[in-house]
């Protein structure tokens, strides 16, 4: 959803439109939706609710040819009340944060670079109450280049 910025366009408007500063809000809800085996460490499902809402704001000084974004987010778990591996029987996860900035720049109309880095705390999982002491906790970065035609990344 669009704070501001970032009109919606018909695609006549679209092919005219000059990129401009805006905000946005994301929300993703995971259900706890597939098969669940309580008794198998692998599932394709996690049998529990998962809230992961993003608030980003992007800016160009110059007409979309460059870019620095930020991204600010937080994962929320509800509790797997059949987590039944190694005769437990509850999970829970404590929220994760994250944070991420992007900065991109259009070298010619089909070649661009960019770089980012993100910020993860937090996250860390109880069984029956019990801490895991395994908060994702970290720091990354990547940059990039790439054309219309593909991207590599270090």
């Amino acid at each position: 959803m669009n704070i501001f910025g970032g009109p919606a366009l018909t695609k006549e408007q679209f092919r005219s439109f000059v990129p401009q500063t805006f905000s946005s809000f994301h929300l993703f809800v995971a259900t706890p939706l597939g098969k669940y085996d309580a008794t198998n460490p692998l599932n394709p499902s996690a049998n529990r609710w998962t809230f992961f809402p993003t608030l980003n704001y992007s800016y160009t000084p110059d007409e979309g040819w460059t870019w620095l974004e930020t991204y600010l987010s937080t994962k929320v778990f509800t509790t797997n009340p059949d987590y039944r591996v190694g005769g437990a029987s509850n999970l829970t996860q404590k929220p994760l944060f994250l944070a991420e900035g992007h900065v991109s720049r259009n070298l010619l109309p089909t070649l661009w670079v960019s770089g980012d880095a993100c910020y993860n705390a937090g996250g860390e999982t109880s069984i029956d109450g019990v801490n895991q002491n395994n908060a994702p906790t970290r720091f990354g970065s990547v940059w990039a280049w790439g054309s219309v035609c593909g991207a590599v990344a270090i």
